[in-house]
């Protein structure tokens, strides 16, 4: 589609609306440390709360990155340890008494134990109730619900039920309407989820049952943002003004225009093609034909997770994972591009300053952030490694080789002491075979080629050594063969032949399709 030259409008709004996408100096400066120990720092508003913890069978998945129980443990104790004395507190759980089995169901769709009433809080009870947690049955959210809210006080004052849940309700009573009917009998009730690895139905399920109570609806897909997610929980007004996965202020990236005015009616008129900018709230949301496709609070911003302007970088990639995009502005400062919600496409866009990434470390302080509809695509073809080429491995005899060319027009040359298999031209899929070993023991890739950890042809030194430099050696010299210039990716410590790639630098300083055991101008094997 033709885009058409962007242009910028300013809307003016007033104090009655809700603050700003952005934060003062004074805001920014004061949350420069990581997510956990800026939360931490500060203790919440004391608000009588319940909080109910998923002891479900899903949640026995070891994929977070250890089991999602231990990680959900440590999330509440750290919640709990943040808490004041004085704080109000009861803890509620389900799926423990029962296994999964259809059998089961009907004593599972029962299965919800108040562990903790709802008291003064008891720091060590609650945390001896928590490390006991045996996940095992069935997920009777509904009823959770209904069961913490009987434990808060019937005095109309502000209260709160925070929820975290790995999936749905598997017991056919609908969350989301039980929670509008908590919250029409009892108007201060606000009820928070954390989605902890959900998406699709769980996703829409906990969001509904936080927007139907003026609730936060958060997702953590690992163990760190569990914990610093569920610390967001406790003060709703400065998470919705920061920087969520997926928006800010209930305006969320990858929404059309018109579904904002509904919600929005000050919102101003944005054309249904081109690129425009609108300052609004203290941001500036970018739109694409019509379509919200970034946010940039003025002040630099703040993540939901306490990142923001002067937080060390590497509280960044603790939360997020490895940057999936390393770019230098050539002004001083790096753009990494960090992982917000994968299965939406969305990323975290971070100027960092002082920017460096040496013997397996990131380092640098974070300027702005930004959130947008950016995350890089993750390649569909066949990917490089460190020993391999899609279905081709350093070491595969010469008959499986040629097996698994087959589909491919290939052609077989002999150049000093290897036969070559492969496509007769520059840039293309060859197999290195070493002549007394009969097996495979270079690769050099077509052209396009990037690696698992997504670059690869076209990316730039830079980019390579930010993705590699935490566990392999990367090293740039005239390493691609018959002294060209190349970089050498070497898993560190690793005494394996051959375990390595070699990206070729071109004339304008970007890099070509790796190879894999030998430089690509090698002669030889």
């Amino acid at each position: 589609m033709r885009r058409t030259g962007s242009f910028v409008m300013t809307l003016s709004v007033t104090c009655a609306l809700l603050a700003g996408c952005g934060s003062d100096g004074a805001d920014s400066a004061e949350s420069s440390g990581s997510a956990t120990a800026s939360s931490a720092s500060a203790k919440p508003a004391t608000v009588p709360t319940v909080l109910i913890l998923d002891a479900s069978g899903s949640m026995t998945a070891d994929d977070a990155p250890r089991l999602r129980i231990d990680a959900a443990k440590q999330a509440a104790l750290g919640l709990v340890d943040s808490l004041p004395d004085e704080a109000m507190l009861g803890l509620v759980t389900y799926g423990t008494r029962t296994g999964s089995s259809d059998a089961e169901m009907a004593a599972g769709c029962q299965d919800v134990t108040k562990l903790i009433e709802f008291g003064r809080l008891a720091r060590e009870r609650v945390r001896g109730e928590v490390l006991a947690l045996r996940p095992s049955g069935y997920t009777p959210i509904s009823l959770a619900l209904q069961q913490a809210v009987s434990m808060l006080p019937t005095d109309g004052g502000k209260q709160a039920v925070v929820l975290v849940s790995d999936g749905e309700d598997t017991c056919g009573s609908p969350p989301c309407e039980v929670a509008k009917q908590l919250r029409a009998q009892h108007p201060g009730l606000s009820i928070s989820t954390v989605g902890f690895k959900t998406d699709g139905a769980a996703r829409e399920q906990l969001n509904c049952v936080a927007t139907a109570t003026d609730g936060l609806f958060v997702q953590a897909a690992n163990s760190k943002q569990l914990a610093a997610r569920l610390m967001a929980t406790q003060d709703t007004e400065t998470a919705r003004e920061s920087l969520s996965p997926n928006g800010i202020a209930g305006v969320e990236v990858r929404s059309a225009v018109g579904d904002i005015k509904r919600s929005h009616s000050e919102f101003p008129d944005v054309g249904s093609s081109g690129r425009v900018v609108v300052v609004w709230r203290e941001c500036e949301l970018t739109f694409v034909d019509g379509v919200l496709d970034s946010i940039a609070p003025h002040g630099g911003g703040r993540t939901i997770d306490g990142i923001a302007p002067g937080t060390p970088v590497a509280k960044a990639t603790e939360l997020y994972g490895d940057p999936l995009e390393t770019v230098d502005n050539r002004n001083g400062t790096y753009s990494l591009t960090y992982t917000a919600d994968e299965a939406r496409g969305n990323a975290y866009r971070m100027a960092v300053t002082d920017f460096s990434a040496t013997a397996g470390t990131i380092s640098g302080l974070i300027k702005t952030i930004v959130l947008c509809h950016c995350l890089p695509k993750k390649p569909t073809a066949w990917v490089a490694t460190t020993d391999s080429y899609g279905p081709f491995r350093l070491g595969m005899s010469l008959p499986d080789a040629a097996g698994a060319l087959a589909p491919i027009s290939v052609t077989r040359n002999h150049y000093y002491n290897c036969s070559v298999l492969g496509e007769n031209r520059q840039y293309a899929l060859t197999l290195w075979i070493k002549d007394d070993k009969g097996v495979v023991t270079g690769i050099n890739t077509p052209a396009g080629t990037v690696t698992d950890r997504g670059v690869g042809d076209g990316s730039t030194v830079d980019q390579i050594r930010a993705v590699y430099a935490r566990d392999h050696d990367v090293d740039v010299g005239n390493s691609a063969g018959q002294g060209s210039p190349g970089v050498v990716v070497k898993p560190t410590g690793s005494a394996k032949p051959g375990d390595y790639l070699v990206f070729p630098i071109e004339n304008n300083g970007t890099v070509g399709p790796p190879s894999v055991g030998r430089g690509p101008a090698n002669e030889g094997c």
